[in-house]
């Protein structure tokens, strides 16, 4: 599955988004009602409510993250469910309690994204944590960058920054750089 291109602005890309997630189909009786939008890292997600009689019995509240790419006047999107399991983790805190994953991956990603916002509340400065990406895999987080990185340290002393939504959230502070 790639990116779907379209020419268009940032804010016509996600009103016009907004209207497909908002859909009453008579025939079927499935409905999709669009709730709220909020920034995230690389794009934003979107909370929505749907329902669909041949899935469920109840209406079902579903997060959708919406990887953005801009490129010479085009905006791409590649819309992924919380039930597939983005690689994100920076939705909104309080739209995790009203998520109801429908999927295994969904229910990794909720529990996955709780301890991120836990993360997020708690991370000590001068600890040592787990990334998940680039050629070190451990950083001794120093302070923050900015809204969206860290700013760290590797072991041998060299200073990057990383973004937030990295961090391997199930590894525990350490005070030392594992051998």
């Amino acid at each position: 599955m790639g990116l779907d291109y379209c020419r268009q602005t940032l804010t016509e890309h996600k009103r016009e988004f907004r209207d497909r997630c908002t859909f009453h189909n008579v025939e079927t009786g499935a409905w999709s009602k669009y709730l709220k939008t909020a920034t995230g890292t690389g794009g934003y997600w979107v909370l929505r409510e749907y329902f669909n009689p041949k899935e469920s019995e109840n209406p079902i509240i579903d997060i959708i993250y919406v990887k953005i790419h801009q490129t010479k006047g085009e905006v791409g999107h590649l819309a992924i469910s919380a039930d597939r399991g983005p690689n994100y983790y920076d939705c909104p805190g309080d739209w995790l309690d009203l998520f109801q994953p429908t999927e295994e991956y969904g229910v990794k990603w909720k529990a996955q994204a709780v301890a991120f916002r836990d993360f997020e509340k708690n991370f000590v400065i001068g600890k040592v944590y787990q990334f998940n990406h680039c050629n070190q895999k451990y950083y001794r987080i120093i302070g923050e960058y900015s809204k969206k990185f860290y700013l760290v340290r590797t072991k041998d002393g060299k200073i990057y920054k990383c973004s937030k939504d990295s961090v391997e959230v199930s590894f525990l502070p350490v005070d030392n750089f594992p051998e």
